[in-house]
């Protein structure tokens, strides 16, 4: 009986946290997976941590562990655009 109802709670919750998801809006860990679904959307990152979002090669994505990717149309309804000078990231 406990193994149907933890099985249960499990699928609530997943369920739960996919509709989430699907609200918020798409994110990736990875740039080419989201340029992938983002079409001819611009790819940006977005620093969760400062609820920021920066075109990709705009700033270096390796400073913050808690950053995602996503479709700048996606993230400019929830977050604000950060600006900072290119980084050496671009030039590359």
């Amino acid at each position: 009986m406990k193994t149907k109802q933890l099985a249960l709670c499990l699928s609530l919750t997943a369920m739960a946290f996919g509709s989430a998801a699907k609200a918020d809006g798409a994110f990736y860990t990875a740039a080419n997976v989201a340029q992938a679904a983002c079409g001819s959307d611009q790819v940006v990152w977005i620093d969760l941590d400062h609820g920021r979002y920066y075109k990709v090669g705009q700033v270096d994505t390796n400073k913050t562990t808690n950053s995602v990717y996503s479709c700048e149309r996606t993230a400019h309804a929830k977050y604000r655009e950060g600006k900072s000078d290119p980084t050496t990231l671009a030039k590359q």
